[in-house]
């Protein structure tokens, strides 16, 4: 007698919960990235277009 397999799809499980952390992390950073590279009241952002004219 031979047993037959059920082809049956696997459940999505979504991300662990570190990932989800991991993810949040690297917003964060990202976040903190943009600001600093801003600096204060985004005057570097103002340099960076008035050295493009």
């Amino acid at each position: 007698m031979s047993r037959k397999s059920l082809n049956l799809p696997l459940a999505k499980t979504g991300e662990s919960h570190g990932v989800k952390r991991l993810r949040r992390e690297n917003e964060l950073l990202l976040q903190r990235l943009k600001q600093i590279q801003a600096g204060p009241f985004g005057i570097y952002e103002w340099f960076r277009k008035c050295k493009k004219k």
